[in-house]
């Protein structure tokens, strides 16, 4: 019987037509779309338009609208073409500040093991001053970033 009938049984269902639209698979004439949407693949978004469940979920994720030069205005209804917002100029050249050459800050140098020991613990030259929060006077012995050291207590928390 299913051999004679002329329609393609697929799942226990029968469909007249292999491939079709995607109201012809909506309406379970077609079995899948050219791009191999199924039925289940498929959904009515709230304007009645039948469109892909996947293709449905990450637009609206992606904002589409806003990226294309679509936006809303005070007074207008829905979205309304935006105009894109000029590149603010630089008082001295005239030109846009994103055109200015910026000079950039040089990389900084990997210390040495010698280095990273004494910025520790570690009172500098012998002296018995200890590290703390609240210290007084810089070492003049460290490289990078400058350590402080306190000379009034060897205790190195002190009272707020």
């Amino acid at each position: 019987m299913a051999e004679c009938d002329n329609k393609y049984h697929i799942n226990n269902k029968s469909y007249p037509l292999l491939v079709g639209s995607r109201a012809q698979v909506w309406h379970n004439t077609a079995y899948k779309t050219s791009g191999n949407l199924t039925r289940r693949d498929l959904i009515k978004n709230k304007s009645g338009r039948i469109v892909s469940i996947k293709k449905h979920k990450t637009a609206k994720c992606q904002d589409r609208l806003r990226r294309s030069g679509y936006g809303t205005e005070k007074g207008k209804f829905g979205y309304v073409k935006v105009e894109p917002k000029t590149p603010k100029k630089c008082s001295k050249t005239g030109k846009s500040l994103s055109d200015t050459v910026h000079k950039r800050k040089p990389k900084a140098v990997k210390r040495s093991v010698s280095d990273t020991t004494h910025r520790r613990n570690i009172p500098c030259k012998g002296r018995k001053l200890s590290i703390c929060n609240r210290a007084t006077k810089k070492c003049k012995m460290a490289k990078g970033p400058q350590r402080t050291f306190c000379r009034k207590r060897k205790n190195t928390k002190h009272k707020a």
